[in-house]
């Protein structure tokens, strides 16, 4: 895996927690009318027709960098003093990532959720807002 897919992966297990949370808290939104969901989640970004339904679409993204634990990249015998010793030289990188979720719910004629769907390497922000 590359270092931006490693910080990226990295970054949303801290930020997010794990699918399961998501999960949990759409699927009571199912049977509800739309505006449960546009209360806790503000108006949607997007949406479309599909056959007799209509699909809501919430989406973020969030560019940002993060630092890369340090890891030894090479070393050498020296001497401290007079006692040999092993010398080893540390480096980091910054790493560029972008965070994204993607949540889309389907509704049918009288705008009842039917199903949901969400994909994302950091859904924080819609977590946090279905949780108030």
């Amino acid at each position: 895996m590359s270092p931006e897919g490693v910080a990226a992966a990295l970054l949303a297990t801290l930020l997010c927690g794990c699918g399961l949370s998501m999960d949990k808290s759409l699927k009571p939104m199912v049977g509800h009318n739309l505006e449960v969901a546009v209360a806790k989640l503000g108006n949607p970004n997007s949406q479309q027709a599909a056959s007799g339904e209509t699909i809501y679409v919430w989406s973020s993204t969030t560019q940002g960098s993060a630092l890369m634990m340090p890891g030894t990249t090479g070393g050498g015998m020296t001497k401290l003093g007079s006692d040999p010793t092993v010398m080893s030289s540390f480096a980091s990188a910054l790493v560029p990532f972008a965070a994204t979720c993607s949540v889309a719910m389907a509704v049918d004629a009288t705008n009842t959720i039917t199903r949901y769907a969400w994909r994302g390497n950091d859904c924080s922000h819609y977590l946090r807002a279905m949780r108030q």
